[in-house]
């Protein structure tokens, strides 16, 4: 576990520099996650019911995966930025504004899994063609 006063050396100048690293890194996580969401949900969209079981599997795999260590990742920047917020403002220590933002997250993973699920028991509709 990292020590809880790693960052007591530093003047408020670096520890709020620190936070707007943290807060660029962890947009750029959420713009990956954005990414890997919409791209598994337009594959099973668009290929879903063609995909054998073993493309299914190896696609979906790779995909919780990447998203599991993606959330991860969002999770100890989240962790990170409100123990120096804590520091840099006292009277903020110990307010989580983490827990809702990675419980929306993991349902998401969670809805666009079973979205795929759905897709490959009914399938899409196709257009009639005139």
């Amino acid at each position: 576990m990292m020590d809880r006063n790693i960052y007591q050396d530093m003047d408020q100048a670096e520890l709020i520099q620190t936070m707007y690293l943290m807060r660029e890194a962890a947009s750029m996580d959420v713009a990956m996650y954005m990414t890997a969401f919409f791209a598994y949900v337009a594959t099973a969209y668009f290929v879903g019911k063609r995909l054998s079981i073993f493309q299914l599997i190896v696609v979906s795999i790779m995909y919780v995966a990447f998203m599991v260590f993606n959330i991860m990742g969002i999770n100890f920047l989240l962790t990170q930025f409100n123990l120096i917020s804590g520091i840099i403002w006292p009277e903020t220590a110990g307010f989580d504004t983490g827990t809702a933002f990675l419980t929306i997250l993991i349902l998401g993973l969670i809805l666009s899994l079973g979205f795929m699920i759905e897709v490959r028991l009914r399938g899409t509709e196709e257009p009639e063609q005139e």
